[in-house]
């Protein structure tokens, strides 16, 4: 009588078999991880897009681009809400105090103030504080992980303010503050450099509220720039570019504009990845462009076309296509 011998794995057997799923698993995972972010990456050029729609939309109502912030301090996010199906939101401000003051706020206009600060503070019971705690997904890159988060509570008007990752493009300025504070080129703190000066150099230009003479792009504080006025052509200029929110929360607010939170020049390098500054930014260093997406982030043109721009560009070339009006002539980039 035969005996049957057993048919099975043995256990060296069993260890290559496992060995190789596991190969087989290490070799899947980063094509999956590539592939969401090039999921995240099309959204995020498709969230430009639409911004530039909306934009756009504003130019054909009113044959101006919006404000890059203003004299309330909301910033151009809010004028163009009506176009980003947000009429409801945009309804809710009171743009009474949207004028130039010659740099005071609400000067001899009587109180209430109806700057953004105070509709977002102190007017809370104007029901206005959806403003700081609403989620606009268009407003946030998908692959920042803090996009759409709220900053926290910083003070009167900035509690709950959600973070965004979109800015309006004001020109060559390297914008830097002072005393070691959060603000920016859009704020009435603000120091202005001029391109090319050192950030931590003593010759710092304090904010003159010239829209004209402080802005050369496409957006600026009380400053409305039509299709016209862009000479440098609107596929050679930038309009609005992408930044990862810095790990302090402290710059992107996503809707208010308030004190720097809209705008950014094109005065300092795009470096690549997050602004990972823990406490307010000082003289030594500068916001800029950048993004967590690898090697550069996304631009929207002026004529509505997104770009992916490398970090490795010249910088004088990125310097030059965020001015409207500068004459340069730029290559490729």
């Amino acid at each position: 009588m035969r005996s049957r011998s057993k048919v099975g794995f043995t256990l060296i057997e069993l260890l290559v078999v496992i060995a190789i799923i596991a190969v087989l698993i290490a070799l899947l995972l980063p094509a999956v991880q590539q592939a969401r972010e090039a999921a995240r990456r099309t959204q995020c050029r498709n969230h430009l897009k639409q911004l530039g729609v909306a934009c756009h939309n504003y130019h054909e109502a009113y044959n101006l681009f919006p404000l890059g912030t203003g004299y309330s301090l909301w910033g151009w996010k809010v004028y163009i809400l009506p176009y980003l199906d947000q009429a409801a939101m945009y309804n809710r401000n009171n743009f009474s105090d949207d004028r130039d003051t010659s740099g005071a706020f609400c000067k001899g206009q009587g109180t209430p103030c109806y700057t953004s600060q105070h509709q977002l503070g102190a007017q809370t019971t104007a029901g206005l504080k959806t403003h700081a705690n609403s989620v606009i997904t268009t407003l946030g890159c998908p692959s920042d992980p803090l996009a759409m988060t709220p900053y926290g509570t910083g003070g009167a008007g900035n509690a709950e303010n959600m973070n965004g990752n979109y800015f309006g493009v004001c020109g060559d300025v390297n914008s830097v503050v002072r005393a070691n504070t959060n603000y920016g080129p859009n704020s009435r703190h603000r120091i202005v450099v001029p391109v090319g000066t050192s950030p931590s150099s003593p010759t710092y230009v304090i904010g003159t509220y010239d829209p004209g003479k402080e802005y050369n792009g496409v957006f600026g504080y009380g400053l409305k720039v039509n299709i016209a006025q862009i000479t440098d052509g609107t596929s050679n200029t930038f309009m609005i570019g992408e930044r990862a929110v810095d790990a302090s929360h402290s710059w992107g607010w996503t809707l208010t504009g308030t004190e720097g939170d809209g705008m950014l020049g094109t005065g300092a390098p795009m470096k690549n990845g997050p602004f990972t500054v823990a406490a307010g930014y000082t003289a030594a260093t500068s916001p800029y462009f950048n993004s967590y997406h690898v090697g550069g982030a996304h631009f929207l043109m002026a004529d509505g076309g997104v770009r992916f721009v490398s970090t490795s560009v010249s910088f004088l070339v990125f310097s030059a296509v965020g001015t409207r009006n500068g004459g340069e002539v730029n290559g490729e980039f």
